[in-house]
């Protein structure tokens, strides 16, 4: 009797390459052009270096015993070893979770939890809210809205029914890797599951908030720049403002009738 043999996976959402072909500051550069979030991982019979990444700029670095620019710096000198590029989305405790996608129920993390979420972290990704037969999506890019998707159509105002939507549940998505990043895509037995995000604790929070961050001033610049809010944010924000000053109205007229 033969047994099955699943097929392998080819991750959309890793890559793999030699220094030999690509240097680190070259990856490094595409990762900036194309915002991405996640971990670079470099494999050298001498040691193993991490580099983090948060829409594009470096967030930390290790290699060895040197860390941040001293460990980004090292790594770039490499002309031999190999490296892999991993998106990973950060939890909601901001750090970075294990796979490209995270999903959840809405009863457990409001949508406006998850909105917060994508323009503090600045990510490039799609909310997707699932109910039913309706289907709705907000997309990302740098921590900016670009669509927002209410079965088959797209008006920014569909926030305020995707924010009444009960008993929904959520996935957050990252694109997959542009193919203009160098490298092939890394085989897998099967695909990374995404994760259950883990809602933080407040000392957590407050820790997590008061950690200095190992960035270099151009990657400190960069991640600033993809973070600006433009004016679509603005009416959004107006629109979210109305349809939460109109149902405490209607809280309180209940109450009223009550």
């Amino acid at each position: 009797m033969q047994t099955s043999v699943p097929a392998p996976h080819l991750s959309s959402n890793r890559l793999e390459g030699s220094l030999c072909d690509t240097p680190l500051d070259r990856l490094l550069a595409a990762c900036r052009r194309h915002l991405i979030t996640g971990t670079v991982w470099v494999r050298t019979p001498r040691a193993v270096g991490r580099v983090d990444l948060r829409a594009g700029g470096v967030d930390a670095a290790e290699f060895g015993d040197l860390t941040g620019d001293d460990a980004v710096d090292a790594l770039c000198r490499l002309a031999d070893g190999m490296y892999e590029l991993v998106q990973r989305l950060p939890d909601l405790d901001g750090a970075l979770g294990r796979a490209a996608a995270f999903q959840g129920e809405l009863a457990d993390v409001p949508l406006v939890d998850l909105m917060r979420h994508c323009e503090d972290n600045a990510l490039t990704c799609t909310i997707a809210v699932v109910r039913d037969f309706d289907r709705g999506a907000i997309v990302y890019r740098a921590g900016d809205i670009v669509d927002v998707e209410l079965n088959g159509s797209h008006d920014d105002n569909h926030i305020v029914e995707l924010l009444r939507m009960e008993g929904a549940r959520f996935r957050v998505t990252a694109p997959p890797l542009d193919l203009a990043i160098e490298g092939w895509p890394a085989v897998q037995r099967a695909p990374t599951a995404p994760f259950e995000p883990h809602r933080p604790r407040a000392a957590a929070g407050a820790a997590a908030d008061a950690a200095p961050r190992d960035r270099t001033a151009g990657d400190r610049s960069a991640a600033n720049a993809t973070r600006a809010r433009g004016g679509r944010r603005a009416a959004i924000g107006i629109a979210l403002a109305v349809a939460f000053a109109a149902a405490a109205y209607a809280a309180r007229a209940l109450g009223w009738l009550g």
